[in-house]
């Protein structure tokens, strides 16, 4: 006993160790999943950004070829200024990606009051003079401001101004031949949208009382909303088959460009990144701070000069023109067609719980199934250590009477014939018990062999009992037994091994007469019933002994069992005979039942499928590896 409370505290103490150290594991792991999920939001908000910078930094590429190209107007004599840029603009048409993206060049001449435009026609290269079209009236007005003179009524809201230096003049900022003459960045009026740059000649052309002249490069909006927009966002915001994010251009609360057709209200709003597409990437415009520089020619005291906003400019940035009225700039804003940012690195997290805690699930779950298992094989040892003892002491007593009788012969104790053949006969009856016995085990080692073949074939049910009953007529009647038989006639036949339904059976009154009880009575029945739409035949046996309690009645199948109450009742077996009986039942298609009522007796039937007659030559048996022959 004590060595089995100590097995038990020892599972407890591995269960309950185990149990902790996978409990630590679940804390551990939701600490872990969401440190990774903050890393993995963060190097998203990284990306994205990078995704925006790389965004606006292409699309300033593109309008950087086309502004780069038109600067040949500039550091020429003025009469050369048109035609050159006539020509630069012919040769980047030739060589552009979407040479549609200029829907015009216009040149903007004359004195601040009386400021003329003219288009340049591609066709002859020549620029002829035209009207405002409509939608320029505040870059109309922006622009005689500014060629007015530098007044900061006139300059860019939120940018500074100094007049660069003129080394040795005397005069700083206002000898023209300081001008710096070097690629000249643009501005950007957005409401048109168009490229705005004021048109520079060599200092050796330029004039102080001449005034300022403005090229203007005219955007297509439906080239920027179908070509090249679209191809943006797909570079930079796209997956395998769709955008991973929508992408929406807004000024104001105008569409410049969504990628969904669904429209929102306001696409900044909840967004997981805004940026400006013109100007400073962030909102810093209005604080003062990161202002862009272009340089520009204004009119002062002395004639026209050129200033320089503070800063310096990159390559390919564009500021965009602020009007003394409001006006909106553009807007990028971006969102994770999950929801967000967040709700992605949630659903990551969840997913990631998800997977881990399914790994501690399925640890667990095999953790249990090992204990499980050691508890099985356990319990499978002490039932064949049972299963030995039972086996030997069912060995021992033959033999000891076997042994006993053979010594008395020997020793002459035994001499009258009457004797002789009372030892003769009982030496005969253990003889057949050991017999019995050996041929349990091997045929049980046999049925659980796959290879085990069985002679079927159409057999009386009237025969099955019989042989049964004549081989255990003996110990029935040693046993003082009373047997009655009662088997139905016309009982169609069944398919299956005579000597295996008769061991059968046999193992079933051998069990009857055991546990049979003081009534020593045994009742065997043969009957045709319908079960599951098909007939068969039940062959019973009844006995009317203590009966089996409920809670053994599927244990007494199993292999090596012995019930508790068998064991202190002394009544001698292995354990095998009903499990045996039931795998050959099994094994012929059919199967064992068993009610039983304490105190009222048990009554066993075995269940065998009816087979034509002519027919069960052609059943099989249920095991697949068991050959019909």
């Amino acid at each position: 006993m004590k060595p089995l409370l100590t097995q038990r505290w020892s599972s407890l103490a591995v269960v309950t160790a185990l149990a902790v150290v996978l409990i630590m594991l679940g804390v551990m792991q939701y600490h872990w999943s969401r440190i990774v999920s903050d890393a993995a939001g963060v190097r998203m908000q990284m990306n994205l950004h990078a995704s925006l910078l790389g965004w606006r930094q292409d699309f300033y590429r593109e309008l950087g070829s086309a502004s780069d190209a038109l600067q040949g107007g500039h550091g020429v004599a003025p009469e050369r200024s048109a035609s050159a840029i006539a020509e630069r603009y012919a040769i980047w048409r030739r060589t552009a990606a979407h040479p549609e993206l200029i829907a015009g060049v216009f040149l903007v001449q004359g004195p601040a009051s009386n400021t003329g435009l003219s288009r340049l026609d591609p066709a002859t290269g020549q620029f002829v003079a035209t009207g405002w079209p409509r939608g320029f009236e505040q870059l109309r007005d922006w622009l005689q401001h500014a060629s007015a003179g530098p007044s900061t009524a006139g300059a860019p809201r939120n940018m500074t101004f100094h007049v660069e230096a003129a080394p040795g003049s005397g005069r700083p900022g206002l000898n023209h031949r300081s001008l710096h003459l070097g690629p000249m960045p643009w501005l950007v009026a957005q409401d048109v949208p168009a490229l705005v740059s004021p048109l520079m000649h060599a200092p050796e052309m330029h004039r102080e009382d001449r005034p300022v002249e403005w090229l203007i490069v005219l955007l297509d909006s439906g080239v920027l909303r179908d070509s090249i927009f679209p191809e943006l966002a797909e570079r930079y915001f796209g997956g395998h088959s769709a955008l991973g994010y929508r992408v929406d251009i807004v000024s104001g609360s105008e569409r410049v460009y969504s990628s969904d057709r669904a429209a929102v209200a306001d696409p900044t709003a909840g967004a997981d990144a805004v940026i400006n597409v013109f100007g400073p990437p962030l909102a810093m415009a209005s604080t003062g701070g990161n202002t862009f520089a272009p340089p520009i020619p204004m009119r002062g005291e002395g004639g026209t000069h050129l200033v320089h906003l503070a800063g310096a400019a990159p390559s390919f940035h564009f500021e965009p023109i602020r009007y003394s009225a409001p006006s909106s700039d553009w807007r990028l804003a971006v969102r994770n067609r999950s929801g967000s940012l967040e709700a992605v690195a949630t659903a990551i997290r969840r997913r990631n719980l998800a997977i881990s805690f399914g790994v501690l699930l399925v640890l667990a779950a095999t953790v249990g199934m090992i204990l499980v298992a050691s508890q099985r094989a356990q319990r499978l040892a002490k039932l064949q250590m049972e299963f030995v003892a039972a086996v030997s002491h069912e060995l021992r007593t033959p033999l000891t009477v076997i042994s006993s009788a053979a010594d008395n012969i020997v020793d002459g104790v035994v001499y009258d014939k009457q004797q002789v053949r009372r030892y003769g006969a009982v030496i005969k009856n253990q003889a057949r018990q050991l017999i019995h016995i050996v041929e349990q085990v091997l045929l049980f080692a046999a049925t659980r062999d796959s290879a085990h073949r069985y002679h079927v074939q159409s057999l009386a049910v009237a025969d099955i009992v019989d042989a049964a009953l004549e081989s255990t007529a003996e110990l029935v009647s040693a046993a003082g037994f009373k047997v009655e038989r009662a088997v139905a006639p016309g009982l169609p036949p069944v398919a299956g091994d005579m000597v295996a339904l008769t061991q059968c059976l046999q193992n079933l009154i051998v069990n009857a007469v055991k546990y049979g009880g003081e009534q020593r009575w045994i009742g065997v029945q043969g009957d045709l019933a319908t079960a599951a739409g098909r007939d068969e035949v039940r062959i019973s046996v009844a006995d009317r002994g203590p009966g089996i309690p409920t809670s053994e009645v599927e244990q007494i199948f199993q292999p090596f069992y012995r019930s508790a109450s068998a064991t202190a009742a002394q009544i001698h077996g292995t354990g095998l005979g009903l499990p045996l009986a039931r795998r050959i039942a099994e094994a012929m298609n059919g199967s064992i039942s068993v009610s039983s009522e304490p105190g009222k007796g048990s009554t066993f039937v075995l269940h065998l499928p009816a087979a034509a007659t002519g027919q069960a030559e052609i059943l099989q048996p249920a095991s697949a590896g068991e050959k019909v022959s």
